[in-house]
């Protein structure tokens, strides 16, 4: 995939070098925009980086029926669906009292 294919996917992350969120008052979309950035760099720099996380979402999805969730619904292309299950990865990684952030994932 191109830059461009991955930030047609991307929701706060356009190409940009410095985050425009403030960190005080914008604290989920500073988030979610550092975490798309870090998506779209490691994609660009491993293709199959994005392909094992579109893997792990159709996983998610063939071993979850019946639950709906923005992994499982309509709502965001399998794409954007990889990078959500990453953000949620670098939330449990990084801020893990804060997990619950990633249901904010595009409201916000």
């Amino acid at each position: 995939m191109t830059k461009q294919d991955l930030l047609s996917l991307c929701h706060y992350y356009h190409g940009e070098i410095k985050c425009p969120f403030d960190s005080e008052t914008e604290r989920p979309q500073g988030l979610f925009w550092m975490f798309e950035e870090m998506f779209v760099r490691h994609s660009l720099n491993d293709p199959t980086f994005f392909e094992g996380y579109k893997e792990m979402v159709a996983r998610y999805i063939e071993n979850h029926p019946g639950i709906s969730n923005d992994l499982t619904n309509d709502r965001f292309p399998i794409g954007t669906k990889a990078i959500i299950m990453y953000s949620e990865h670098m939330l449990q990684k990084w801020v893990p009292y804060e997990v619950d952030l990633i249901f904010q994932y595009g409201y916000v």
